[in-house]
């Protein structure tokens, strides 16, 4: 019979891991997760981008309008 498993080893037919662990957005670090990228730290830096941005009237730009 097949095994799917959370962390049960390489013997298991099957892995399974939650995409947000796999994609780094989870702040915690289990032992059974290998993080393949670090998107938390990407999207944080971005959307602190975005305020700034937009705090200091520096977006939109018209080329990021609709508006002529």
């Amino acid at each position: 019979m097949p095994t799917i498993g959370i962390g049960s080893s390489s013997l298991c037919d099957g892995q399974v891991l939650v995409t947000d662990d796999l994609l780094g957005l989870n702040p915690n670090n289990f032992r059974f997760v290998k993080k393949y990228a670090n998107l938390r730290k990407i999207i944080d830096k971005s959307a602190r981008q975005f305020k700034k941005e937009v705090i200091k009237q520096s977006f939109p730009k018209n080329k990021n309008t609709y508006l002529v």
